[in-house]
């Protein structure tokens, strides 16, 4: 059952694009406005899936945040503003199944992590599924990725690290099992925020409700041959696309 402030919150976000809309397309938009712009396409695609359950509505939203990102974050010259690990619209692009644009912004990607705003493990898990799932990078140097995200973690129990294991060895099973561990930690993590009253209504009818990055993954899975995981709350069947967009890559032009 959704929210019942659901409708409020896909029309909050809605009237916030209209506003940003005119800012980024005359150039002007700080990057965190870019993000919230791309994220509140996000929400307004997952309002759509919970309240109608419209995957064709929740894959337009998401595949015009990874286009806009791409347009506006993700410059050809490879000066991106932000830190890799915060490009969460290069999920939004994969979970959306444009591979096209997803590739892009890897090809784009910065390859060295700002040590002043990332973690090392944030920015190798990015790194890795771009590298590697998108670029077909040597399975051998993407092993060494992996090596080094596991040092970093100095023993620290990862999900993410058993999915891009999991990936690079293409073990199904392993791989589903990853996957549910980590979107169900996930889960327990909005609901531990949600009982400190350190998450906002928001994100706790939206965000928490489908995991985006959890669907992105099993794209990547599922490129590579692997099959996604039975149905799991937040992941649910209707949410998985399995065909490309068919709207224009400036799609996010537009005031929709």
């Amino acid at each position: 059952m959704s929210n019942k402030f659901l409708p409020v919150f896909v029309s909050n976000a809605r009237y916030g694009n209209q506003k940003l809309l005119l800012r980024l397309l005359q150039g002007g938009g700080s990057p965190q406005e870019l993000l919230t712009f791309c994220h509140n396409h996000r929400l307004i695609g997952i309002g759509s899936l919970l309240l109608l359950c419209d995957t064709e509505t929740f894959q337009s939203h998401l595949y015009r945040s990874g286009r806009a990102f791409l347009a506006l974050g993700a410059p050809a010259d490879g000066a991106w503003p932000l830190a890799l690990s915060r490009a969460a619209p290069f999920f939004d692009a994969l979970a959306a199944f444009d591979l096209e644009g997803a590739r892009e912004l890897a090809t784009r990607a910065p390859q060295s992590r700002r040590a002043d705003s990332e973690y090392e493990e944030d920015f190798l898990y990015v790194r890795f599924l771009m590298d590697y799932c998108l670029l077909d990078q040597p399975q051998q140097e993407a092993r060494q990725t992996l090596e080094r995200f596991e040092a970093v973690l100095q023993g620290s129990e990862e999900p993410r690290l058993e999915v891009c294991q999991a990936l690079l060895e293409r073990e199904e099973e392993r791989f589903q099992e990853a996957l549910q561990r980590m979107v169900s930690a996930q889960s327990r993590r909005y609901a531990h925020l949600r009982e400190r009253g350190r998450l906002t209504q928001e994100t706790w009818a939206t965000d928490a409700k489908v995991c985006v990055e959890g669907l992105a993954l099993g794209v990547l899975a599922e490129r590579m041959g692997l099959r996604m995981p039975g149905e799991h709350p937040s992941l649910p069947g209707v949410a998985r696309c399995h065909q490309a967009p068919t709207a224009p890559p400036d799609a996010w032009k537009t005031d929709d």
